[in-house]
Parts: structure tokens; C-alpha cells; sequence
């Protein structure tokens, strides 16, 4: 297994899908290392209880570390929007089907039957 760096060379081939050339048999396990890498930043960080839900924390790191691998501020900060929003409807699709469960009677925990009195 090689140890250089992943390079654009390296991206150009992944991108192309062509069969690996002598010594390149290990690109994409570099470039997924790479961005395990940086999400587990990105996601860490969001755990950090420095603001309310991590808004604006997480879109700076998301800035930050993806700057490094070429993306533009705009799309990074994008990406950590787009991020938010979906952990958001997530929880508020979660949210709406507890409530509905517990408006509507017969739809509890044990699918609807009654409990034992």
C-alpha cells in the first residue's frame, strides 16, 4: 500500500471510472479515509454544547474543514444548512407521530388495545 497523499491526480481517476493503472489500486481508500476523516470533525463539533442546537458552530466548521478539500465558502456553509434542516424535519416528522399517537386514542404502545383495569 502506498502512503503518498491522495492528489488531484488521484480525484481526476475516480472521477473518470477507468480500470486503476499500476500503483493506484488504492485511491478511493485514501480519498474515503480523507473524508471519514473530516466528517467525524464536523460531526463532533456539533456535539459541542457552545450554542443553541450547534447553528452557526456547525456551518463554520463545515467551512473550514471542507475549504480544505476545495469547496467553496458558499457550498460549504449550504451544506451545513442543508444539514440542520434535514435533522430538523427528522425530529418534526418524529415529533408530529408521537402527537398524533397520543391524541387519537387506541393508538398507544401496545397498538391499540386498552389497558387492563
Amino acid at each position: 500500500m502506498s502512503n503518498r497523499p491522495l492528489t488531484a491526480d488521484d480525484l481526476r481517476w475516480l472521477a473518470a471510472r477507468r480500470p486503476a493503472p499500476q500503483g493506484r489500486f488504492n485511491a478511493g481508500q485514501k480519498l474515503n479515509a480523507a473524508l471519514t476523516a473530516a466528517f467525524t470533525v464536523l460531526f463532533l463539533v456539533t456535539v459541542v454544547p457552545a450554542s443553541l442546537n450547534g447553528i452557526g458552530l456547525r456551518e463554520a466548521t463545515f467551512v473550514v474543514v471542507l475549504a480544505g478539500a476545495g469547496v467553496s465558502r458558499e457550498d460549504a456553509f449550504a451544506l451545513g444548512l442543508a444539514y440542520f434542516a434535514v435533522g430538523v424535519i427528522t425530529g418534526a416528522l418524529g415529533g408530529l407521530a408521537l402527537l398524533r399517537r397520543s391524541l387519537l386514542p387506541g393508538h398507544g404502545r401496545t397498538g391499540g388495545s386498552r389497558p387492563v383495569t
